[in-house]
């Protein structure tokens, strides 16, 4: 590390430089070979600093990575606001049980436990999907929410390199699949679920 020399550093009666604002030493003494050598270290309060800017470097760099997830794991931009923050609560009981999800969700991810969400049309389904992936990849996780409409008509504008896409699918932890119903009606769509499905 290139060490600097500020005013007020001073030389100890051990003969070594020391820090004018923390008094804790800027050298070391080592003996190589033979020789003793007095090397340039860190201070206490310049360790102090290179740790904070480490902290605020690591922030900044998981920010940016939620940033990313949130960018790619929805496919409306509105859905980024659909969290427990903005749950009006309508059914707590779904709220409360998407929030044990995500509380347990390490464990749950580990013994490959998900969710299966049912019911009729407008019981907030997809928004508390929506609640849990958000909450999600504020923690850092990649998700994403998608349908298999939407994954068919990739695959089916792609050339090759269908596989690959599947397999991609695998790099989120959680994959919500918003209306599975809709998909029994072809055979190729029932396909496409147990393949995705069985690939995970």
């Amino acid at each position: 590390a290139n060490i600097k020399t500020n005013d007020g550093d001073y030389v100890g009666e051990d003969g070594l430089l020391y820090c004018g604002k923390c008094h804790t030493r800027k050298q070391a003494e080592i003996i190589l070979l033979g020789q003793i050598r007095r090397p340039m270290c860190l201070c206490s309060c310049e360790q102090e600093r290179l740790e904070k800017e480490k902290q605020a470097q690591r922030k900044r760099e998981f920010e940016e990575k939620v940033k990313r997830y949130r960018r790619i794991g929805f496919p409306r931009s509105d859905m980024f606001k659909w969290t427990f923050e903005n749950d009006d609560r309508s059914n707590g009981e779904l709220t409360d049980a998407m929030q044990r999800y995500v509380d347990n969700f390490t464990e749950l991810l580990k013994d490959g436990k998900g969710l299966l969400l049912h019911g009729s049309v407008g019981t907030g389904k997809t928004y508390a999907a929506c609640e849990v992936a958000n909450a999600l990849i504020d923690k850092g996780y990649p998700v994403l929410v998608t349908n298999f409409s939407r994954i068919t008509n990739t695959l089916q504008g792609m050339f090759e390199g269908r596989q690959e896409y599947i397999d991609s699918l695998n790099d989120f932890k959680l994959l919500v699949l918003d209306d599975l119903g809709a998909e029994r009606e072809s055979s190729y769509m029932q396909e496409m679920v147990y393949t995705i499905i069985d690939s995970r």
